[in-house]
C-alpha cells in the first residue's frame, strides 16, 4: 500500500472545512498583545502569524469567547468575520470589522492510501 499525502498551496479564498485551522484575533475580545505569534511554512514561503489557533471542528464550528459556537463551515474568511461582528453585537460588544483579523493558516491535510494491484 502506498500513502499519499494531498496538500494544496492556501488559497486565501478557498472555503474553510473541518480540520482547517484559522488564526484569529478580536479586538478587546482576543486582544493582540495576549495572542501567541508563530511561523508558517508552506510551499514556497515562511510567514509571521499574529492570532489565536482555532481549529475547525468536525462539525464545522468554531467556539469563540462570549458568543459560542459559529458556524465556519463552507464560508469564506470575510463571511466568517461578517458573522463575528454580528455575534458580538448581538451580546452589546461593538467591535468594528477591521478589529477582526482571521486567516487561514492550514488546510485539513487528507491522506489516500491506494491498495497495489
Amino acid at each position: 500500500m502506498q500513502n499519499y499525502l494531498l496538500q494544496n498551496r492556501i488559497d486565501r479564498s478557498q472555503r474553510i472545512q473541518p480540520g482547517d485551522v484559522l488564526a484569529v484575533s478580536i479586538g478587546t475580545v482576543l486582544p493582540v498583545g495576549d495572542i501567541p505569534s508563530f511561523t508558517v511554512r508552506s510551499e514556497s514561503k515562511v510567514s509571521r502569524v499574529s492570532g489565536w489557533p482555532i481549529t475547525v471542528l468536525e462539525n464545522g464550528k468554531i467556539g469563540l469567547p462570549s458568543v459560542g459556537n459559529i458556524d465556519a463551515h463552507g464560508k469564506s474568511v470575510s463571511e466568517i468575520r461578517s458573522e463575528v461582528v454580528s455575534r458580538y453585537a448581538a451580546v452589546g460588544k461593538r467591535i468594528e470589522t477591521s478589529d477582526v483579523k482571521i486567516e487561514l493558516i492550514s488546510k485539513r491535510c487528507v491522506t489516500v492510501d491506494f491498495a497495489n494491484e
